[in-house]
């Protein structure tokens, strides 16, 4: 999302940390009204994350410790889903993650839905990440005041980095609570090239019921994980002492133990891609809203064009918004490009006040 874009940076609060609020946003020049597919991509996260000594070194025994488990099951399990080449990190060969459908699970168990979320969060998040937590582990940032955030965020918790022992190498079908709401479990390898983890994640069930262009998925992933290549870079050289004249163009070392990223970046790309996901979904939403509002309004005025603009005033008083005023009062009866721009603008703007985010500039 490099092309035809500028960067804005906000004033960083204090109480702003890596993995906690957004802290980054990318703007398109091309005018966007109806929707925002070239609009702003939201990463949380700062550009670079120095660790302490000592969480650096459990990052790494933990990789280890990952990737030992990866070849002991490509050693012993031939036909199994992880048997494709363990150098997918710098390939682009073709990589299965799980669908759950009959044709991929053969006698797969049944579990579920709280067994098939994890219980245990400690390696999620930043082992330097200091902030209030939930009694499950989890940091409060966690939860969003966005519409169905507790639904995307159980789908985004389920997206694993490998199969869990107790599953037998095999993947899970999950027994849903809820009539009308299938989940299902998906495998997203922390070591991965950064092409395949693009595709496996836009290709998720996260926000599946707003039917977002896949273009636009994405796009907005692959700004994520260019961004967090990148902090992935800096944290090799502020942490662990990696030169930076090591890495070749893709930022890479072709070290598979230092390049994959660790489990608290894995997790912190699949919430950053809820949040964005879950604000654009907000703001399209409330936009809508407001345009249908701004729409019935325009043909009541049409319909009895002996209403004076003092009435026309106090119809829109409701609505908060000049832009609502303006459109009425000064006796335009079409809503232009200028005033959808404005309205979205608007709609940005109370989204980001509603998830603390005032310092943010709207686009």
């Amino acid at each position: 999302q490099q092309q035809q874009q500028h960067i804005r940076q906000p004033s960083y609060g204090t109480s702003l940390t890596y993995g906690s609020s957004p802290l980054r946003q990318t703007v398109a020049d091309s005018t966007v009204l109806e929707m925002s597919d070239e609009c702003s991509s939201i990463d949380s996260g700062k550009s670079g994350c120095s660790l302490t000594h000592a969480s650096a070194q459990q990052l790494l025994q933990q990789q280890q410790e990952s990737l030992k488990r990866l070849i002991s099951r490509n050693s012993t399990i031939q036909s199994s889903l992880f048997s494709n080449d363990i150098n997918s990190l710098y390939t682009n060969d073709t990589f299965i993650t799980n669908n759950t459908s009959s044709n991929t699970i053969i006698n797969s168990n049944l579990l579920s839905l709280n067994q098939a979320l994890p219980t245990n969060y400690d390696d999620y998040y930043s082992p330097d990440l200091d902030v209030e937590k939930f009694s499950n582990g989890r940091p409060i940032f966690t939860k969003r005041p966005l519409k169905n955030w507790e639904l995307n965020d159980l789908r985004s918790l389920l997206i694993y980095p490998e199969i869990k022992s107790d599953w037998k190498n095999k993947i899970p079908e999950i027994q849903s609570p809820y009539p009308n709401i299938n989940f299902k479990i998906q495998i997203i390898p922390n070591y991965l090239s950064d092409e395949k983890f693009i595709e496996n994640l836009a290709n998720s069930d996260i926000y599946k019921e707003a039917n977002f262009d896949l273009n636009f998925k994405l796009k907005t992933v692959t700004y994520i994980i260019e961004r967090a290549r990148l902090r992935h870079k800096q944290i090799l050289i502020d942490s662990f002492g990696i030169d930076p004249s090591n890495f070749n163009i893709n930022n890479l070392l072709n070290n598979i133990q230092y390049d994959c990223y660790f489990k608290f970046e894995w997790r912190n790309i699949i919430e950053n891609y809820l949040l964005n996901l879950g604000i654009e979904y907000q703001c399209r939403i409330e936009f809508k809203s407001k345009i249908s509002k701004l729409k019935k309004i325009i043909n009541e005025k049409k319909i009895n064009s002996n209403i004076d603009k003092k009435s026309i005033k106090n119809s829109t008083s409701s609505l908060k918004n000049d832009l609502y005023k303006k459109v009425l009062v000064e006796n335009k009866l079409g809503i232009t490009d200028d005033v959808k721009l404005g309205i979205w603008r608007d709609v940005q703007s109370q989204v980001y006040k509603k998830l603390n985010m005032d310092g943010w500039e709207v686009n």
